[in-house]
């Protein structure tokens, strides 16, 4: 197994804890190589309990009853001191407010990069130092090189788990004060070494939902929250054609295939919408495609922008594949353009850009043509 070596002595290093294994592997390298490691852990905002009381508490899974007795137990084992911070209106107010509201704007919002970019390395990093640590240290997967003065992010060595595509919203004042001790290990490697420290969450499974939405399907939190902004209406094709009904603009995101009721011999997918009308547009699968689209919000790791134009790979969903690409600014409009048609270019996630294995920076899409 690969050993991590990380070349600072004698830190004192905040760790964001959830109670996961990757999470309680970082603390427990942080602590092996010396430092002096404080373990917080965040209490987040919850669905509030239906009034009939009958059903289970609901809880957040990034930091339900469980985490935070796995989180406080990992703690005791590496005899570090351990608090819980309560964020739960700061979250509410950062991402799950901005989840509501892009929903409401036909955007497919993706809420850990803005709780990543506001909780962690906002809120979280500003109490860090304000109680004089040098560093906030978290579990994701990715590589954080010191370059002269500059400081750069690099996708993990595993892929599989490779976490840049959440980061590119830090800025360069950001990426000084973190570290992330497992960018260069694999998902095994960080299980076995947390059996090896008799870490208890060593088989522990990695939460893959959104975290704040108590059902399976996250519709079902958009219609409790969105009320009466959720109007049913009409579907159409791409000729303008009504071809059947919807439930609601705020549930439909571009390339989904269900939920709607149509009259088609062919599947349809979501292609578009038309809000001020109510109507939801609908076609064959390679009429979500796109080759070109506008990105909002632009940030570079940098600090600066690049010449441009400039080629580089760009990532357009988690998990998605890189594709080569262009990116043009002309004033206030930054334009990617791909080498091939992609399905996958929804408003409201993000574009995120890489220059080989290193993270650029991105933008949050807007639209297509």
């Amino acid at each position: 197994m690969k050993r991590v070596v990380i070349p600072m002595i004698n830190k004192l290093i905040v760790v964001a804890m959830s109670g996961g294994v990757d999470s309680s592997v970082a603390a427990a390298l942080l602590k092996r190589q010396g430092h002096e490691v404080i373990g917080v852990y965040l209490n987040l905002w919850v669905e509030p309990q239906p009034a009939d009381g009958f059903c289970l508490p609901r809880q957040n899974r990034c930091c339900s009853v469980e985490a935070l007795e796995d989180a406080r137990r990992v703690a005791q084992l590496l005899k570090i001191p351990f608090y819980a911070l309560n964020y739960e209106e700061r979250f509410k107010s950062a991402v799950v407010d901005y989840f509501l509201a892009e929903h409401t704007k036909c955007f497919t919002p993706n809420p850990c990069i803005v709780c990543n970019q506001k909780v962690k390395f906002g809120y979280l990093l500003n109490y860090s130092l304000q109680i004089g640590a040098s560093y906030l240290a978290t579990g994701h997967y990715v590589r954080l090189k010191k370059v002269g003065s500059s400081c750069r992010i690099y996708r993990g060595v595993d892929l599989g788990k490779d976490q840049s595509y959440m980061l590119w919203t830090l800025s360069q004042k950001q990426l000084s004060h973190l570290m992330f001790p497992l960018g260069q290990m694999t998902k095994g490697e960080v299980r076995e070494l947390a059996k090896e420290m008799s870490l208890p969450v060593s088989e522990k499974k990695d939460s893959q939902e959104i975290c704040f939405v108590s059902s399976k399907d996250h519709r079902d939190f958009l219609c409790q929250h969105l009320g009466d902004k959720i109007k049913p209406g009409e579907v159409v094709n791409s000729r303008g054609e009504v071809i059947g009904e919807h439930q609601g603009l705020p549930l439909y995101t571009i390339g989904q295939r269900k939920g709607f009721d149509v009259k088609s011999t062919i599947p349809m997918y979501t292609i578009g919408y038309k809000p001020r009308r109510n109507q939801l547009v609908v076609g064959r699968g390679e009429e979500s495609e796109k080759v070109s689209f506008k990105v909002r919000g632009v940030n570079w790791l940098s600090g600066k922008a690049p010449d441009f134009p400039l080629f580089c790979q760009i990532q357009t969903r988690y998990r998605g594949d890189l594709i080569e690409g262009r990116i043009e600014c002309g004033g206030k409009e930054t334009v990617v353009n791909l080498s091939e048609p992609s399905r996958y270019v929804t408003p409201g996630q993000s574009a995120v850009f890489y220059s080989g294995s290193q993270l650029l920076g991105g933008g949050v899409i807007a639209g297509g043509s």
